[in-house]
Formats: C-alpha cells, structure tokens, sequence
C-alpha cells in the first residue's frame, strides 16, 4: 500500500507531449474530483487535476487535449474490468466538454460549438451533485446511449469547485450494472 506522502499533486502546466510520454509508463487507475490518479511502475501515485484547469479555462484546446487523452486512457484501462464505462465532463451551465458515447464527436471544435452532447444540467445525478452540499451525485437507470445499448446504468457524478455557488462543472462516470 502507498502511503500518502508518496502522493503529490501537480500544479504545474502539463504539456501534451510531457503527458504522452509519463502515460507510456504509466496506469490512469481513477478520476476522482477532476484529478486523474496515475499509477507509476513504482507504484507512487500522482494527481493530475487536468480536467479541473481545463475547466478553470474552457478556452483552452491544449487543455482540452490533455483532458481528453487522460480519460481516453482512464477508459482504455478499465473497460475491459466495467463493461459499459463511459465519462463524460461538464461545465457548470451543462455544456458538455467530452462524452465518451461521442465517439468522433469528442472535438475541441465540437465542444466549443456545443455538439458533443445536448446539455446535461437536467439530469438527476448532475443536480445531485451541483446542488448537494457533498458535491456528489448517484443515479440508477436505463440508458439508451451508445455503450449500454438499453442497459441498467449506475451513475457517480462529481461537481468540481468548492461550493455550489463556485462549481467549475461536474465529472461523471457511468458503468452497467447487470
């Protein structure tokens, strides 16, 4: 087990080809509050708040990448154990910034003109976890989207920021439950 001085987290900027080059030796084991957990060949853990400083600058298509190759390999690492895992990221207004059922549509270009995904604001576990003061969200249902196919979903969202009233937007992670 590692203990927690072995865990540091980043503050500074990543670029894209520094990322690369750690993901080559490294698992994505978790994204957890806008942090992707790496797992390092000596086992140390690091937290990378990338999607977090993606969110803080919406703007950003350097970001935006570095966000979408950290879940590429959080999805890649853990379909085969979750069937049906899917993540998708929001802002705070429901705009979706990547959705893993998009397949192609998972573009900067896409996400700036708001056609990843339709906004997901109203769904239940968004409201959860933007509203709660835990800022943590659950929901079970049947899902029709690319992954499950008509399969009973659970659903874990987690708002990022400090308060409902400074939410940055939320993370959420889906996985089939039968």
């Amino acid at each position: 087990m590692t203990t927690s001085s072995s865990r540091t987290t980043s503050s500074s900027r990543t670029t894209l080809s520094e990322l690369q080059h750690k993901l080559q030796n490294t698992t994505i084991i978790g994204i957890w509050d806008g942090t992707a957990i790496i797992e390092d060949p000596d086992n140390s853990y690091i937290a990378s708040s990338q999607i977090t400083q993606f969110l803080s600058k919406p703007n950003s298509e350097s970001d935006w990448d570095i966000m979408n190759l950290l879940i590429q390999e959080y999805l890649n690492n853990y379909s085969s154990s979750f069937p049906g895992l899917t993540v998708s990221i929001s802002l705070s207004d429901g705009r979706v910034a990547y959705d893993s059922t998009a397949g192609l549509l998972n573009t900067f270009a896409n996400y700036q003109t708001g056609t990843i995904s339709e906004n997901i604001n109203s769904r239940l576990v968004i409201q959860q976890a933007l509203l709660s003061r835990s800022g943590i969200g659950f929901e079970s249902k049947y899902s029709n989207n690319k992954t499950a196919n008509r399969d009973s979903m659970g659903y874990t969202a987690t708002r990022m920021g400090l308060s409902t009233s400074n939410s940055l937007g939320c993370t959420r992670v889906g996985y089939m439950l039968s």
